[in-house]
C-alpha cells in the first residue's frame, strides 16, 4: 500500500465516529495533562529537594539532584500519557476490527491488563530513550521498531512485555520505511505551520526574538491555535492508520478464523 492510501483507508475508518472520536481525543488530552500536573506535584511533595536545607541551591549536588528530579518527572509524564493513549488505539483498532468506538475509550486500557501495559510503556520509554543518547537516528528506529508492541499485547495478553518488544521488532522488519513516510506527513505538516508564523511576526529575525520573549503575544495565540485544531484533527487519523498499518502486518484473528 501506498502512504496515501493508508490515509485514505484511515479516514474512512473513522467516518461514522469523527466526532466521538475527536471529542474523546479532547478529553483523552486534558486528563493526561491534568495526571501529569499530579504526577509532579506529589513527586515534589516526595522529594522536596529545595527544603532539604542541607543542600546549597548552588551546589553541583543540588543542580545534579534537580536534573535527577526533572527527568523522572519528564520520565513518568511521558508513561502517564503514552498509557492513556494506549486505550484510545485499542479502541480506534476495535473500529478495525468492527467494533463500536467507546466514548471513554483513553480508559479502555484498564479493561485489559492495565499492569502488564504500564511495564510495557515504560520499558519502551526507557529503551527509547537510551538508544536516543546514541544518537537521534538510533532512538526514532527503535521507536518505529517497538510501535507494534502495545497492539501485540491487546491481541496476545499472555506475552510478556519482552515477547511483545520482539514480536513487534520481528514484524516491523522492512516495514521500518514505509512507517517512518507516514510519520513524515504530520512532521511536515506542523512544520509548515510554524513556517507560517514566520510571516505573521514580520520575518525570522523577529520570529527569533518572539521566541526569546516572555509572554503570551497575539501571533503566538494564532500559531498555537492552529497547531491545536490541526493536532485535534490529525492525531486520531494518524492512530486510526497505525491501526490498518498492524492489521496489514497481523490479520485480525476472527477474520482469519472466518477465512480457514
Amino acid at each position: 500500500m501506498r502512504v496515501k492510501d493508508y490515509y485514505v483507508q484511515g479516514k474512512k475508518n473513522l467516518e461514522k465516529n469523527w466526532l466521538v472520536v475527536i471529542l474523546s481525543y479532547i478529553l483523552m488530552s486534558f486528563s493526561a495533562i491534568i495526571s501529569i500536573f499530579v504526577v509532579a506535584i506529589v513527586f515534589s511533595l516526595i522529594i522536596p529537594i529545595d527544603n532539604l536545607g542541607i543542600i546549597n541551591k548552588d551546589s553541583a549536588l543540588s543542580i545534579i539532584l534537580h536534573i535527577i528530579s526533572l527527568m523522572i518527572i519528564v520520565y513518568a509524564s511521558i508513561v502517564c500519557y503514552a498509557v492513556f493513549q494506549v486505550g484510545y488505539k485499542y479502541s480506534i483498532l476495535d473500529i478495525k476490527d468492527g467494533g463500536s468506538f467507546k466514548k471513554d475509550a483513553f480508559f479502555n486500557v484498564f479493561n485489559y491488563n492495565f499492569t502488564k501495559t504500564l511495564a510495557l510503556v515504560s520499558k519502551m520509554v526507557i529503551y527509547i530513550f537510551l538508544y536516543s543518547l546514541l544518537f537521534i537516528i538510533p532512538g526514532i528506529i527503535k521507536s518505529i521498531e517497538y510501535s507494534q508492541a502495545v497492539y501485540i499485547l491487546k491481541d496476545n495478553p499472555e506475552f510478556t512485555t519482552k515477547e511483545c518488544l520482539l514480536e513487534s521488532k520481528r514484524i516491523m522488519q522492512n516495514k521500518k520505511g514505509k512507517y517512518f513516510k507516514i510519520l513524515l506527513v504530520p512532521i511536515i505538516i506542523y512544520m509548515m505551520i510554524e513556517l507560517i508564523s514566520i510571516p505573521l511576526h514580520g520575518g525570522f529575525s523577529q520570529y527569533m526574538e518572539a521566541g526569546q520573549q516572555d509572554g503570551f503575544n497575539k501571533v503566538n495565540a494564532i500559531s498555537t491555535s492552529i497547531t491545536i485544531l490541526v493536532m485535534v484533527f490529525l492525531e486520531p487519523l494518524l492512530i486510526s492508520i497505525y491501526a490498518i498499518f498492524y492489521r496489514k502486518l497481523v490479520p485480525y484473528k476472527k477474520d482469519v478464523e472466518e477465512r480457514i
